[in-house]
């Protein structure tokens, strides 16, 4: 059996399906990934549309993430990040801290181009957190975050945003194929 390993458009699957026939058939049955995509372009229907209408890649990447956000998922690969920035490092011991006005903290989490940047601020109500993940500069949106035992999709231009009671140790970046735990993080 030939393996095509030149993955077929969005467009020429958008063709594909509206056309009914598939060139790329062989290619669909052992890419999964393709394979996805072109089972949800071919149930995805506007209403009043006549044309198919191509989801963005962030819209493809949610859409993909969603099992991963209650599933326990095996990977081929679990990477480990280190904390690379904590304005926390520099700052007074604890018990010196204004903790009546509240305080911020700006982390960065590393592991090789992969890296989380978080703001973490006390209120009366207790933690807002905002994150969100870059590969090398680019926002990456594919991630779900997982901060304690709190698994999340990035929101409006790849923003992760939550509020906690509990500050959570231990953050993980999730994809199909890949973990990234980070160290434990103190407070």
């Amino acid at each position: 059996m030939k393996t095509t390993h030149k993955h077929p458009s969005r467009t020429a699957i958008l063709e594909a399906i509206k056309e009914g026939k598939i060139p790329f058939q062989e290619h669909l049955d052992q890419c999964e990934s393709c394979r996805n995509l072109f089972e949800f372009l071919r149930d995805f229907h506007l209403a009043g549309q006549s044309a198919i209408v191509a989801p963005s890649e962030t819209a493809m990447q949610r859409h993909i993430a969603i099992p991963l956000l209650r599933e326990k998922i095996s990977v081929s690969r679990l990477l480990r990040g280190f904390i690379v920035f904590d304005s926390w490092s520099g700052e007074p011991a604890f018990q010196l801290r204004e903790a009546d006005s509240g305080f911020v903290r700006h982390l960065r989490l590393k592991s090789g181009d992969i890296t989380l940047e978080m703001v973490a601020e006390s209120r009366p109500e207790g933690w807002e957190f905002t994150a969100r993940v870059y590969k090398g500069r680019r926002v990456s949106s594919r991630w779900i975050l997982q901060a304690g035992g709190k698994r999340m999709l990035p929101q409006s231009q790849g923003f992760y945003h939550w509020v906690s009671k509990r500050k959570p140790h231990l953050f993980r970046l999730i994809t199909t194929s890949m973990h990234i735990d980070f160290e434990k993080l103190s407070w």
